[in-house]
């Protein structure tokens, strides 16, 4: 390979893997999981289930005596606390863009937006009922690597671009 083109990739990925070390933030899940225990903590449990939270998945927490708030997204909790619905939408593994596009058309109330959360996650709980508490922590930090590359394809595509126009005015 060309040396300078070695070169070149090095220094491509390089900026790559720092892009992901400065974003990303394993403990920003941690943070957010410490926020949901200590609601779970200071609140009686929840006895009515929220919209669109299937009976069978509602039915596995209880019966592994899983606070429902650590997994299905309340609206009353997201209306107090907007920004815990990165949680949620992690623990659904739902990107931002998805979530986005899911919401099209839609208002943007908490009780919608907890609606779309949990028809996603009731079919993960069924599908997925050993474990999910584990599983949900390494799925979000997934989902959070997933958003990463899809920001750095984003900024290479923004450099790209702008190369090109400084091209095009240079020519001009």
């Amino acid at each position: 390979m060309n040396r300078s083109l070695k070169e070149t990739l090095k220094r491509s990925y390089t900026a790559r893997s720092l892009f992901f070390y400065t974003q990303i933030r394993q403990e920003k899940w941690e943070k957010l999981r410490t926020r949901v225990r200590e609601i779970v903590s200071s609140e009686e449990f929840p006895k009515d289930k929220p919209g669109e939270v299937s009976v069978e998945a509602w039915k596995i927490l209880q019966d592994k005596d899983i606070d429902p708030r650590e997994i299905f997204c309340f609206p009353d909790i997201i209306e107090e606390k907007p920004d815990l619905i990165e949680y949620y939408r992690l623990i659904a593994a739902l990107p931002e863009k998805g979530f986005g596009q899911l919401l099209r058309g839609e208002k943007r109330t908490p009780l919608n937006k907890a609606r779309i959360l949990n028809g996603i996650i009731s079919e993960i709980v069924e599908a997925f009922p050993e474990g999910i508490i584990q599983t949900s922590r390494r799925v979000a930090v997934a989902e959070m690597s997933s958003g990463l590359q899809g920001s750095w394809v984003n900024k290479i595509g923004t450099g790209a671009a702008k190369a090109v126009k400084d091209i095009i005015v240079s020519y001009a």
